[in-house]
């Protein structure tokens, strides 16, 4: 393999300028005359001077024009960072940033498949040679930016010359950026070593601060999951309901035109709000009769219960709104805090109406489970006076395009909600995944 290029000039040594030339020639022609040697010398240090001011301005300006193209690149990077979501595409960001500007070069993001010593590239365009291979390796190895010259023919055809840079989250290798310059085209110097470099930096940071996020979220996740289950322990009846009201929840909350984040977060709460009953006495909680005026008082406190667990925990506070105000009713008549219509937050109203579904359509130590026609039938005949009137039809509509016409639909779906008893996070994990992998 070649020698390592660590360094390359920015440009060749620029030609005389015209009045540099000019100068020269006066110079000799100052030395013909009659004790002009003296003045042609000064003459010629001037223009020494000179020439080696515009020498370093020339370099300056390039320097300079380099730091704008740094600038500009990360600035255009950081205006899309709301686009990422992912891994993934945090790198397919720098690889279109990168393309830009290297414009005449192919630009690849390769990474080395799981177990293995094979480099494999993403897009499936650039052709890994052994040498190339080789190359990825030791720079991967060594932590900085390369350019090589390859033997013919060993980079692919065409190509001439090769620049590669380690893309690294931290201390962990998360692929290698490999631009191959064919014929033709202008050689890398060594302000696009830097420009690569800074970029790479960049990239990495951002994907190293995704996988932080990930692992807080994963922590969060945990402990939620944790006390749900505490709730669903507590009595046998309720056991599962608060993951079947996150997943309608979810559902009614993608109809309407939530966002991930949104729908999350409506997940979240959907999932906490009957964390309060913890607090509730069993003989109320688990009465199978009428509740007494101080039972039922006693019993309408676990909104606020559950308000404060949550708000307990800082990154759940998005959750709150569903916890607290979940039995609103939309005529005004609900609790804690009596709101109506559109006063109560959508996050509550999404949620009401995936609580009282499944409450219905859930065996309870009073009554047998009603089917989901039932239950719609019943919240059409709450609609505009317990829950939101829109919301019912919207989620109506949705049920019955799910199950109309499909006997073994309902089945399916309550037994979708009961794996996500076991493993809810599932999806949401695989919609995130942020690991950088190929087909």
């Amino acid at each position: 393999m070649p020698s390592t290029t660590a360094t390359k000039p920015n440009s060749p040594p620029a030609e005389p300028a015209a009045p540099m030339r000019e100068l020269e020639a006066i110079g000799l022609e100052v030395a013909q005359l009659p004790g002009g040697q003296e003045a042609a010398a000064r003459l010629a240090h001037l223009a020494g001077r000179v020439e080696r001011f515009v020498a370093e301005h020339e370099g300056m300006a390039e320097e300079l024009l380099s730091v704008y193209e740094q600038l500009g690149a990360v600035f255009e990077v950081t205006r899309r960072l709301p686009e990422v979501h992912n891994e993934a595409q945090v790198i397919e960001l720098f690889r279109e940033r990168l393309r830009r500007s290297f414009a005449g070069r192919r630009v690849s993001m390769v990474r080395q498949r799981p177990g293995e010593r094979v480099w494999v590239d993403r897009a499936e365009d650039l052709q890994i040679t052994p040498w190339l291979a080789e190359l990825i390796e030791q720079v991967c190895a060594q932590g900085a930016v390369r350019v090589e010259t390859p033997p013919t023919g060993a980079a692919g055809p065409q190509v001439v010359e090769v620049m590669v840079a380690p893309v690294r989250a931290g201390n962990t290798l998360v692929c290698a950026a490999v631009l191959s310059r064919p014929q033709g085209t202008a050689e890398f110097r060594a302000c696009d070593m830097n420009l690569l470099e800074t970029l790479i930096a960049f990239c990495g940071d951002l994907i190293r601060n995704h996988r932080l996020v990930h692992e807080l979220r994963e922590t969060s996740i945990a402990m939620v999951r944790t006390l749900v289950t505490t709730v669903d322990q507590k009595d046998e009846y309720t056991s599962g309901h608060s993951v079947r009201v996150g997943y309608y929840a979810r559902l009614l909350g993608a109809r309407v035109g939530l966002n991930q984040n949104e729908l999350q977060t409506l997940e979240w709460s959907a999932l906490l709000h009957d964390i309060g009953k913890i607090g509730i006495r069993d003989d109320v909680l688990k009465k199978k009769g009428k509740l007494t005026p101080e039972e039922l008082a006693h019993m309408r406190e676990h909104p606020t219960r559950s308000f404060k667990v949550v708000q307990a925990v800082p990154q759940l506070a998005g959750a709150l709104d569903g916890v607290l105000h979940h039995h609103e009713h939309y005529d005004g008549g609900g609790y804690p805090l009596g709101l109506k219509g559109d006063e109560i937050p959508l996050q509550a109203r999404l949620i009401q109406i995936a609580d009282i579904f499944d409450a219905l359509t859930s065996t309870r130590s009073y009554r047998g489970a009603y089917d989901w026609r039932k239950a719609l039938d019943i919240l059409a005949e709450e609609a505009g006076t317990t829950v939101d009137p829109h919301l019912q039809g919207v989620f109506a509509a949705l049920i019955r395009e799910r199950l109309e016409h499909d006997e073994g639909a309902w089945r399916a779906m309550l037994e979708r909600a009961e794996r996500l008893r076991h493993n809810w996070e599932e999806e949401e994990e695989e919609e995130h995944r942020c690991e950088y992998q190929g087909a």
